[in-house]
């Protein structure tokens, strides 16, 4: 059987953080990625963007020189209008050994205003959940290990 470690995008410029740190996370645990976006059709600016075009563009985005997965990666989209108990019950399907996650908000005011997926898929998911912060930039292209 073969690891999977989930990787929730939304197509902003955060997901290359998550995908440098669940690639070399991969690398460690022999684990294949599953790049994962929620379609929310009461939050998310583009709901009538083809799932095609979706899919198209998170292998894009996973297209970065020199970043290895052992295992492979995959992508879907999900739609769902609870963003984090659709990943949280995918992450159960799939048996994912962690979910990595890149942030926005770096305090917990900004937070609070705005709520956050990431708190709530740590608090409620009962997997580990990596979260790369906005200042965490400097970790695209560099090995972890």
């Amino acid at each position: 059987m073969t690891s999977t470690i989930l990787v929730p995008v939304d197509g902003s410029d955060k997901d290359a953080r998550a995908l440098a740190v669940a690639a070399d996370l991969a690398q460690l645990a022999d684990a294949s990625l599953l790049l994962v976006r929620v379609r929310n059709p009461r939050t998310d600016s583009a709901p009538h963007e083809p799932e095609s075009a979706m899919l198209d563009a998170m292998r894009a985005s996973a297209e970065v020189p020199g970043m290895e997965v052992p295992r492979g990666l995959t992508c879907e989209v999900l739609d769902g209008d609870d963003v984090p108990n659709a990943l949280l019950g995918l992450a159960e399907r799939v048996n994912a050994i962690a979910l990595v996650m890149a942030t926005r908000a770096p305090q917990a005011i900004g937070r609070a205003m705005h709520g956050s997926v990431a708190d709530r898929v740590v608090r409620t998911g009962s997997r580990p959940v990596v979260l790369v912060p906005p200042r965490a930039d400097y970790m695209v292209g560099r090995d972890v290990h």
